[in-house]
């Protein structure tokens, strides 16, 4: 996939960058631990279909999980929750602006 990108795009986002961020979504939790997505589907398919749609849908119990999350706790709280160590993910383009 790298190796189809354009000159410019490798160099903005840097394959450092490219390799940590697969590496990071590889170990989340989450994507361990993904549930069928067949229960999304089934959730847009109800709300489209159905005449009287929920207000929210929450299929499985990540999606659970996370609404209560922002439910309890303050923005700002939520995104140091979520994306805990991704502050040391930064694009080349960005590192190269920041040292000149």
């Amino acid at each position: 996939m790298w190796n189809e990108l354009s000159s410019d795009t490798q160099q903005r986002w840097g394959e450092d960058f490219s390799n940590k961020l697969i590496k990071q979504m590889v170990d989340n939790p989450f994507m361990n631990n993904m549930e069928d997505p067949l229960k999304a589907v089934r959730a847009i398919q109800h709300a489209v279909i159905n005449t009287n749609p929920q207000i929210r849908y929450r299929p499985g119990w990540q999606a659970k999980l996370i609404f209560i999350i922002y439910l309890i706790f303050p923005d700002w709280l939520v995104d140091k929750l979520l994306f805990a160590g991704s502050s040391s993910l930064v694009p080349a383009g960005i590192c190269n602006q920041l040292k000149n």
